[in-house]
């Protein structure tokens, strides 16, 4: 039988992964830590290729320079 703080954390999971949105989470490092369903059809990956990736691994060229010089800076 679940606990139920496995049971909250299971209702937790499929409310973020099963959300009809492009959600994605990383940590402090940039790197990604949960994406939901939606975000993977969408992108056409499986959520093992994804997550631990770096979220720059996702954006155009042109984005991931951008990002670099401006957006991930004022983040820190």
């Amino acid at each position: 039988m679940k606990s139920a703080l496995a049971a909250s954390e299971q209702r937790f999971r499929d409310l973020y992964n099963l959300t009809p949105a492009m959600l994605l989470s990383f940590g402090r490092d940039w790197r990604v830590i949960g994406v939901s369903d939606d975000w993977l059809s969408v992108m056409g990956y499986e959520r093992e290729e994804v997550i631990g990736r770096h979220i720059l691994d996702f954006v155009t060229e042109e984005s991931r320079r951008m990002a670099l010089a401006e957006s991930l800076p004022r983040l820190d």
